[in-house]
């Protein structure tokens, strides 16, 4: 990761919808924190970040929403985001979740495998 933390904060501060990004490259990673009514961006996070040389490996994310089943298939819905569910753990569909993942943004729809979750009150 060649871009320092300043430059890519404010390379991703600049993206439609950030609250908040800060940068750590001894880490090599960062992290984007969305406002409520915003959407999950990762093209735009690739591209913003390309121009520093700095390259995407994976999404991890922390989100709230809840799991709704369309057949057979599993979604995760947060906000105006919406992910198809990959070997999806025992969830309760349509109570509210926060999970944490790993969104393959290559797919379209964008796929999450849910690594932990936790019903919320």
């Amino acid at each position: 990761m060649s871009g320092c933390g300043s430059d890519l904060e404010t390379a991703l501060m600049r993206l439609d919808g950030v609250a908040t990004a800060a940068g750590k490259s001894s880490k090599k990673m960062f992290a984007v924190l969305y406002k409520p009514d915003a959407s999950f961006q990762p093209k735009a996070i690739r591209d913003a970040v390309a121009e520093l040389g700095v390259e995407v490996v994976r999404f991890h994310i922390v989100a709230h929403g809840k799991v709704l089943s369309e057949g057979e298939k599993l979604f995760f819905l947060a906000g105006k985001d919406r992910f198809l569910v990959t070997d999806p753990p025992k969830i309760p569909a349509g109570v509210p979740i926060g999970l944490v993942g790993v969104v393959d943004d290559s797919a379209n729809p964008l796929q999450l495998k849910i690594d932990d979750f936790k019903e919320l009150e």
